[in-house]
């Protein structure tokens, strides 16, 4: 994340799935990081409730 922040992007960091959508009910991000596995549920789920919300938001899945 310090590489992103490094070229001037605003990041906001979340491990869990709860955090994440806290984040998100406050302001919709520019783009979307998200893990497979959370500690709290599938990052599917979160990317579910993320596209309901932004048709158009990208989106990049990773996994460990």
């Amino acid at each position: 994340m310090k590489a992103f922040a490094g070229q001037g992007f605003d990041v906001e960091v979340a491990g869990r799935i709860a955090d994440a959508r806290k984040l998100a009910a406050t302001r919709l991000p520019d783009v979307a990081l998200l893990d497979f596995r959370l500690p709290d549920g599938s990052g599917l789920d979160l990317l579910a409730a993320l596209v309901r919300e932004d048709p158009e938001l990208p989106v990049i899945m990773m996994t460990g």
